[in-house]
Formats: C-alpha cells, structure tokens, sequence
C-alpha cells in the first residue's frame, strides 16, 4: 500500500493519517502512524501500544555528549520537517552519546534510529552503553540490528536487547564511526524504549494506537477484508471489536497463534488452528456475511475457515474500530456492500501487488503513490 499524505489530518509531532478512498475518513482522536517499507505490498498503518521514548532531545540532540571527536548538527532539507536535526558523526573513540537512563539488570529495552552512509566505513553503529549506580561506564552491549530502507538514502535500524549486567544503573545510546581521514555517517530520530519491540517514532510520550472510522459496514450484508501484522501475540489481541444485540462482532488472536472471528454469539466462531498467526508476520483476514443466505464466513490468506448461521442484529454501533488493544501493523483494509464469493478473495490473496480501486468500495485506502521526501513518519 502507498497512501498519498496529509498534514490535514496529523496525529501527532511528526505523524499523518490516512486520506481514503471516497472521503471516508477516520474519526477525531485518531493514534495512528505511517510506516514506510513495513507493508505487505509497499507500506502500512502502525496502530500501536503506547510509549515513551526515554531520549531526551531525540530531534536536536541538545546535551549529547562528544567523545573528544567530532558531530555536527544539520538539516539538509532531504528528509525531515525543519526542526528535526541530524547527527554528522566522525571518526570517534568514544561515540556521541545519549543522556544516562535509568535502567536495572534484567529489563528488555528496544532501540532503534535511522542514518545515512556518508564516507565512514562500514555501516552506521549504534551500541548501548551500560552505566553503573555512579553513571560510570562498565560494559557495552551490541545488539543485533535489523534495517530496512525509507528512501532518500536513509536506512531504519532496529533492535531489541535484555540488561544482562548486575550493577546496572543507567543505560546510554552511542553512535559510532569508523573511518580513515574523518569519515562521517549521518544519524536521526533515535529512540530507546522498554517495551520488546521498536515502535514508531516519537519526541516524548504516545498514548495507545487508536483508529476508528465512522460506521461503515452494512448490517445486512457485506465484507471486510485486511492484510495485518501483529507486533505481538498475546490473548485476547483484539481487532474491530463491536458489542451487538447478537452477540459481538470480533476478531482475535491467541498467544498460541490461532485466530478467530465471530459477528453473533461469543466463542463458537470459525477458528484457525494453533500457530496460524506470528508476530512480525503478514496474513489476509477476510469476513463475509449475507442475512439472507443466513452465514458468515471467515478466510485466512484465501483459504476458507468455516461458517456459522448469520442473524442481522438490531443495528451496529456509532464507530467502527480497527486495532483496539496490543498494537499491529495495517495494510490492503477494504470494506465492501456484498459478500464477495471464495473466487473474488482467493485472488485477492494471490494479487502480486496491490488492489486496484474497487468501484463499490465502502472503504479502499488510497494507492496513489508518493514522493519519498513526504514520508516523515516513522
């Protein structure tokens, strides 16, 4: 999914919302964030957990420490808003360095920062320094870093690592160079946080991912179909979660992997088996349900699930949430009038790419492309 951007919409410091197709947009108070690259084809919507981002001047780098070497601060005007500033890091010894942080022996912490190759060797490092309870550096981590690239030169780097030093008291982010005659590399935007996975980007706190739209699905019949990426697998790990006359309307995951989705009475919807679902992974949800014919169906990538008796309910709430606890990756969400046939989802499933515009959509996000100097969020 490409999404043409807005600041019409904006969410926060650096962040977007989604313009849709046929002007249905999402409600006030939207928590959502725009992720270059992470979509099952393109890009995606991060609706997300809550965070703070324990840097304390992760746009401008103020009261960073210079190991005795050599950063400049700058802004090219390739990337970012004016105001957020980059880190130019020469060859150095001891790393330009974050503010101390309190931490303990034992936590998991996630770090992540993007950058650009300049002339320094190798790739753009980063480590956590381990202080002890006098804030005196005694240890190093290096964690094992995953990257992928955002456009105009600049890589994303992420890691997840666990304190294994018993007089811990303080961690530190570095940013490292090495290189002959003064190489540099570029670096941004970092943040490290206490949670087991990197999450977006962010100057200070985030409060928990909320998107909701407008109710748009139709009572009698219709279907809803969306490509999602756990960040985590835990129980209950809810998605559209609607209360109803006949029960609920809900699609959720276990920590075992498996998924189920109803729209009538609790527990008795087709379910998937045990290790059907992964954090960090892609698959195709896909419901359809006709009053009439008296059945819902549930497919996962395509492949029927199972079906339980339909019953139209008095009516559906205001509001159509999407992500509504844990937090997960969005991609290819369509809301359709009708239930669509097995043929229609299966080849939606084997599409190499993303769908083209549906005429009858009720809800398509947009696949306009767009220029890599727009996607600022993170």
């Amino acid at each position: 999914m490409s999404l043409t951007l807005t600041r019409r919409h904006n969410v926060d410091r650096f962040g977007y919302l989604i313009p849709h197709r046929y002007g249905n947009l999402p409600m006030v108070g939207a928590v959502a964030t725009y992720r270059p690259g992470e979509g099952r084809f393109g890009s995606a919507v991060a609706v997300e957990e809550g965070t703070e981002n324990r840097i304390a001047t992760p746009t401008t780098f103020a009261g960073w420490a210079i190991g005795g070497e050599n950063a400049v601060l700058d802004n090219d005007g390739s990337f970012y808003p004016s105001q957020v500033k980059f880190a130019r890091v020469r060859t150095t010894s001891w790393g330009f360095q974050s503010n101390s942080i309190p931490a303990a022996n034992g936590q998991t912490w996630s770090v992540s920062y993007i950058a650009r190759r300049g002339t320094g060797d190798g790739e753009p490092c980063a480590a956590i320094m381990i202080m002890n309870a006098s804030n005196k550096h005694v240890s190093n981590i290096d964690p094992t870093f995953s990257s992928r690239n955002i456009g105009g030169g600049w890589v994303r780097y992420e890691a997840t690592f666990t304190i294994n030093y018993a007089n811990t008291g303080y961690i530190r982010l570095r940013f490292s160079v090495t290189a002959t005659n003064g190489g540099y590399h570029d670096f941004a935007l970092p943040q490290l946080e206490q949670k087991p996975y990197a999450t977006s980007f962010i100057d200070g706190t985030r409060a928990a991912g909320v998107l909701r739209y407008p109710q748009l699905l139709d009572k009698k019949r219709g279907t809803l179909s969306v490509w999602i990426n756990p960040h985590v697998l835990a129980n209950w790990n809810n998605f559209f979660s609607m209360s109803l006359s006949t029960g609920r309307f809900l699609l959720y995951f276990d920590a075992n992997g498996s998924s189920r989705w109803e729209f009538g009475p609790s527990n008795i919807g087709p379910a998937t088996p045990a290790g059907t679902i992964r954090a960090g992974q892609w698959t195709m949800h896909t419901l359809t349900w006709d009053a009439d014919v008296g059945v819902y169906r549930y497919y996962v990538n395509g492949e029927f699930v199972g079906e339980r008796q339909y019953v139209e309910p008095d009516s559906l709430p205001s509001a159509l949430p999407t992500v509504t606890n844990y937090g997960a990756l969005l991609d290819e969400f369509l809301i359709l009038p009708y239930a669509a046939s097995e043929e229609e989802i299966v080849s939606w499933y084997e599409a190499q790419g993303p769908l083209p515009p549906h005429p009858q959509a009720s809800l398509q996000w947009d696949r306009q492309a767009v220029r890599p100097a727009q996607m600022v969020k993170l």
